[in-house]
């Protein structure tokens, strides 16, 4: 398995298997657009990694870093590499790429989509669900926010850590999503 590599803009390497992989695993409503990558890209503390092996995209995590902790908005594994044990590998990588910053990840917790498999995976790395969600913009222009359930590595956020989440959530990663 190789390491993670970063994506910085749609003219890299890998990103048209990453669009491919990101459509096969989240429904349009629940991805960015073109324009809403190019805005992700621009964040300074936005990070899109893939791992790749022998020239073929096996998963990808996009991430936000903050001060003290980042941000998990999207992960999938390849379909056909699933429950070989790569996704726990790759995160717990992941966690080792960014020291001294804490896995906080939002999941849908809708049993129709998966949301019971993605919790209990996340759950077996060791991560915790908070007992408060918090609702995210939405992808789709007018669309209804969506729920989500925050996970967070060793711990439930403290009260100030969850304030500080649905501030950067709203403000950073919502920032501009549908400006003109």
């Amino acid at each position: 398995m190789s390491d993670f590599i970063r994506i910085t803009g749609p003219a890299e390497p890998y990103y048209d298997a990453f669009q491919q992989l990101y459509a096969a695993a989240f429904k349009s409503g629940d991805r960015r657009d073109a324009r809403q990558q190019a805005l992700a890209f621009a964040l300074p503390g936005y990070r899109l990694e893939v791992m790749r092996e022998k020239g073929r995209v096996l998963l990808f995590a996009s991430c936000y870093l903050f001060d003290d902790y980042f941000y998990l908005e999207h992960f999938a594994v390849d379909p056909a590499l699933r429950g070989r044990g790569l996704g726990g590998l790759a995160m717990r990588a992941l966690m080792a790429r960014y020291p001294g910053k804490r896995l906080v990840l939002e999941v849908d917790p809708n049993p129709a989509d998966g949301g019971e498999r993605r919790i209990a995976f996340y759950q077996r790395l060791g991560l915790v669900m908070n007992p408060r969600g918090l609702e995210r913009v939405s992808f789709v222009k007018n669309g209804e926010p969506v729920f989500l359930r925050i996970m967070s590595a060793g711990r439930a956020l403290t009260d100030e850590e969850f304030a500080r989440l649905e501030h950067d959530v709203r403000n950073v990663l919502g920032r501009d999503l549908w400006a003109d």
